[in-house]
């Protein structure tokens, strides 16, 4: 199905979208609650503008790479835009929960501001919906990208799968809290079962790499970097992360030097992304003067001095 085409006047889109998911769930053998088919025939707006806007800032989000801050601030300003055209559009509510939270935990704007407007929007999706899978969820997520709160997270994951069981999103998110309490193999099962329900998204096909190198199962996060750089290619932390596979299993620099060298000639700018593997590859060849030019370009990222919560 996935090579379906679907020709159709604008105003349908959100006839098509209905119809596209009601076809994925087919293909999958999922069975949908009561509160799933809801969601999946009810338009998420009215407003076909605001929809643009939602849906290239889903694009941006599912495309932006483990701790990157490319896409980000452009999907943040396309939400608010959605929002402001349509001030009872409760999915962009949800995703800027999302966004601002990210972008509080993982990227280098740990302030209270950020976080005061992760929490805004996350009051602005419980006021259209106090009661929807869609906003337990998005609790889930501020709690655990905003407040560390594992448990609630998970208890607000448990209440969301009961409205949205064939959700990939609640198996993504619990394999996040899991791994993160040093359930590796129970986070990772879930990690599996929301790449299984979907299958192009990148960040998770990151993530579930990132465990197998936790793990030191080199040859399966071999696997899951290249399904990563299949979907989204040239990523440059995938395109890294994947030579630095044979660094770390082999102790062979050459792989990531010549990652980094095409990451040099094509898009100088973009090496900030990968600095640290860039200095350590330069320690590693007893290179000085590589070194000193990676230090150079950490510039403000903040994986350098604080690392990520996934």
């Amino acid at each position: 199905m996935w090579a379906e085409t679907y020709d159709r006047d604008l105003a349908d889109v959100f006839a098509i979208q209905s119809e596209i998911a009601k076809a994925i769930a087919d293909q999958l053998q999922a069975r949908l609650s009561p509160n799933e088919k809801s969601a999946i025939e009810k338009p998420p707006t009215t407003d076909l503008a605001a929809f643009d806007l939602y849906s290239r800032a889903r694009t941006l989000i599912l495309t932006t790479s483990f701790g990157s801050e490319q896409n980000l601030p452009r999907a943040i300003e396309l939400l608010n835009q959605a929002v402001t055209r349509d001030p009872a559009f409760f999915k962009a509510y949800c995703q800027l929960v999302y966004a601002h939270g990210y972008a509080y935990t993982a990227l280098n704007d740990h302030t209270p501001a950020r976080l005061a407007a992760a929490e805004a929007s996350l009051q602005a999706a419980a006021r259209l919906r106090p009661d929807a899978g869609d906003t337990h969820l998005a609790r889930a997520q501020y709690l655990y990208l905003g407040r560390r709160d594992y448990a609630g997270a998970l208890a607000e994951l448990v209440k969301a799968g009961r409205a949205l069981p064939n959700d990939p999103r609640i198996f993504e998110w619990t394999g996040y809290i899991l791994r993160r309490r040093g359930q590796r193999e129970e986070g990772l099962r879930n990690l599996q079962k929301a790449a299984e329900l979907d299958p192009r998204n990148y960040f998770v096909m990151q993530q579930i790499a990132l465990t197998y190198r936790d793990l030191r199962a080199y040859p399966e996060e071999i696997a899951f970097l290249d399904r990563a750089l299949s979907i989204v290619p040239k990523d440059v932390t995938t395109e890294v992360a994947r030579a630095l596979v044979d660094f770390e299993w082999k102790a062979d620099t050459k792989p990531l030097q010549q990652a980094i060298d095409s990451i040099l000639a094509r898009d100088p700018g973009a090496i900030s992304e990968a600095a640290d593997d860039w200095f350590l590859c330069a320690l590693a060849e007893g290179d000085s003067i590589a070194a000193g030019r990676a230090l150079m370009t950490v510039g403000n990222n903040p994986w350098w001095t604080e690392g990520g919560v996934f």
